[in-house]
């Protein structure tokens, strides 16, 4: 099989001989003709030339479809990696050129100031239509991930081409962020100051490209900017502007006409604890610390994460990698005990802690002992206690299982992680080892502030008057009316306290994800507020109820400076939604945006304290959602299927949902207790969630 530098294919096979000569293309689609199906090969990382029995890898990428067609991605040598997802810029080309206007188009990664990739199209036109650029933006992300649309273009006569008529790379101009198509300069001081703001957080230094009618996210801002770029506005003019109000006036223009009208909200900043023996708890390890005391074999809050390495592995460099982290955060050096009878955190120096560390050779086993035993060790290496008053709260097991095939699994305890940290932990590990396997130590950028210091910040903050006050009033409001307990259909009537859960795991595809993200643009939402907001009328369709209420788990990192550290810092936040059935779509996600968005606001004073103060009790909550879309986050899975897991911390939901969001679609697991649920029951929950998903994508 041949497949050209440029997408042109020749050829077929033909078995016995082998022989290449014609393939049937459509749009980079390649139609085998192969008459007995026998002969394969596996084009999900390269495409290959078959000729005379030989097997020649061509540097192309391609895949093969359900059809039986391979779909041509791109060049190998063309990979990008951007915002932690690996694309293919040939693919980002190949939508560019299917617009009318476009005659060639290349696509290239840069890097701006603050070390970000982005993306930038060079682009020739046949003719120059009105606004070409938001055309061409609004043209690919109708057909690609938001990470996949440039967020530069770069339009040119024509591009370069070499001496055999190929683009020529190596002569574009270098990538940057080019003026917009009508720049109006900042009136005032305070959109100069908004601006001066963008450029610092966009990494754009161009003169005439950040005008007050810029959107920000046309510009290359995302989620993770975002917050940046709202904590520097605080920080600047003491004004907190919450997220709706972004999504909504994402301009200068807008966000001084807000900023100029708003009331004041004086910033605090997140500072460096003074150096004591022994350090306050915050308000979420108080609650972890009084549920362990009470059981001290309580393996409820075990946090394991998994990491597959598919090479030989260096143990010389895990153990370096592991020890580099350990010194970075002091959370992996923190241990808790009691002091004339209030629990503190101990902060170890990094020299005298030592990771207890496994290291299991399974690979000699036969097939089916091998994964009764890799099963085995999984499970066993998540189930075992801490005690928490023994540092570090962390353990490593490493398996392996094939010459070239390990388990790297890191499990710890909840009192000094959450679901953000595990995705710092594994990303530092692997760029840290990757380093020492290549006799390269990685330097990270140095931590500002450590989670001692975000306890000092938040037990300042809660005992606020004015903070306490606004806060009570808040929730006081949501809490008016009560909290209606949701009545999810059962398989049995088990002991919900028991907790003993399992996990199912599925994914949805990669289109429907897209539709999904183009959908939440149009709506100036997000994704998760879209797949939240149909988890809503999931749960409405199960229980037969109109009014939900459920928990959105929040990650509690609204400060800038607490983006890069590891610690406790996720909210469990209750939400309740009113589903009418008569109800437009369009109408209920922008209910479910403003009502998230507002309770977001308030999501670093805890619903417990506020119940608590307003002396009502806690609701019964049974379902929770959660999505984690980390910026740069790595997905670790072992294959698509789906597929049942022993959760042997159990399930502290009734029924749980946790979303990750990867390039080619979205992983969800599916967390439930084994009293009350059968495996075929959450297979069709989930199947059901699916089937809303794309329904609602349409």
């Amino acid at each position: 099989m041949c497949i050209g530098g440029e997408g042109v294919a020749r050829g077929y096979l033909n078995r016995p001989e082998l022989t290449c000569e014609k393939f049937k293309i459509i749009n980079y689609k390649l139609k085998i003709k192969n008459g007995s199906g026998a002969l394969r090969a596996d084009l999900h990382h390269s495409s290959f030339i078959i000729h005379h029995s030989k097997l020649y890898c061509t540097g192309d990428l391609a895949r093969w479809l359900s059809s039986g067609d391979i779909e041509f991605l791109g060049r190998i040598d063309t990979q990008v990696k951007i915002r932690g997802f690996r694309i293919e810029v040939g693919e980002i080309e190949n939508r560019l050129l299917s617009h009318e206007a476009v005659k060639q188009a290349v696509v290239m990664a840069g890097e701006d100031a603050g070390g970000d990739g982005y993306l930038c199209a060079y682009v020739a036109l046949h003719w120059k239509p009105p606004e070409i650029i938001s055309q061409l933006q609004k043209h690919l992300a109708q057909r690609l991930p938001d990470y996949m649309v440039p967020s530069s273009f770069v339009m040119l006569e024509a591009l370069p081409l070499t001496a055999n008529g190929k683009i020529d790379r190596r002569a574009l101009p270098a990538p940057g962020i080019t003026a917009g198509e009508h720049y109006i300069a900042p009136r005032n001081s305070l959109e100069e100051k908004l601006v001066e703001i963008w450029s610092q957080v966009l990494s754009i230094d161009a003169p005439g490209v950040i005008g007050i009618d810029a959107d920000f996210f046309q510009l290359g801002g995302h989620s993770l900017k975002a917050t940046m770029m709202l904590s520097r506005i605080h920080e600047t003019f003491n004004v907190r502007v919450p997220m709706p109000g972004l999504f909504k006036k994402a301009t200068i223009r807008g966000l001084s006409e807000y900023i100029a009208g708003a009331e004041q909200e004086v910033y605090i900043p997140i500072q460096a604890a003074e150096k004591k023996e022994y350090y306050e708890l915050s308000f979420h390890q108080q609650r972890l610390w009084i549920i362990q005391a009470l059981d001290e074999m309580n393996i409820s809050y075990n946090m394991p994460a998994h990491l597959i390495l598919d090479h030989l592995l260096d143990e010389a460099a895990v153990k370096k990698s592991l020890n580099k982290i350990i010194e970075r955060h002091e959370s992996l050096r923190t241990r808790f005990a009691e002091k004339d009878g209030v629990p503190y955190q101990f902060i170890e120096p990094a020299a005298t802690v030592e990771i207890p560390f496994q290291w299991v050779d399974i690979s000699a086993l036969g097939p089916q002992e091998k994964e009764r035993q890799r099963e085995k060790l999984i499970k066993e290496a998540a189930a075992a206690p801490f005690e928490l008053n023994k540092a570090p709260l962390l353990r490593v097991a490493v398996i392996k299982w094939e010459a070239r095939r390990f388990d790297l699994l890191m499990t710890m305890h909840h009192i000094i992680s959450d679901g953000w940290s595990m995705e710092i932990l594994k990303n530092e590990f692997i760029q840290s080892y990757e380093g020492y396997r290549n006799n390269n130590e990685i330097t990270f950028a140095p931590l500002t502030v450590q989670y001692k210091d975000f306890t000092q910040y938040q037990n300042t903050r809660l005992a606020n008057p004015v903070f306490k006050k606004n806060a009570l009033r808040f929730w006081q409001g949501k809490a008016a009316g009560g909290f209606p307990a949701l009545q999810l259909p059962v398989d049995t009537d088990g002991d919900r306290s028991a907790g003993a859960g399992a996990v199912y795991l599925c994914r949805a595809p990669g289109d429907i994800m897209n539709s999904l993200k183009k959908l939440a643009d149009d709506n100036h939402t997000t994704l998760t507020i879209v797949m939240f907001s149909i988890f809503n009328i999931l749960l409405a369709h199960l229980s037969n109820q109109e009014d939900i209420v459920c928990s959105l788990i929040g990650a509690g990192r609204d400060h800038l400076s607490l983006h890069h550290i590891v610690g406790y810092f996720t909210n469990s936040i209750i939400v309740k939604t009113h589903v009418d059935p008569e109800e437009d779509f369009d109408h209920l996600l922008h209910r479910v945006h403003a009502d998230v968005m507002e309770i977001f606001q308030y999501q670093d004073f805890p619903l417990e304290l506020a119940l608590d103060e307003l002396q009502m009790s806690y609701p019964d909550i049974v379902a929770s959602f959660n999505m984690l879309n980390i910026p740069g986050a790595i997905a670790v899975e072992e294959n698509a299927n789906s597929r049942h897991l022993e959760k042997p911390q159990g399930a502290k939901f009734d029924l749980a949902v946790f979303v990750s969001e990867y390039k080619d679609g979205v992983g969800l697991q599916w967390h439930y207790k084994n009293a009350l649920f059968k495996p075929g029951t959450i297979e069709s929950i989930a199947q059901l969630y699916l089937e809303f998903l794309a329904n609602l994508s349409q």
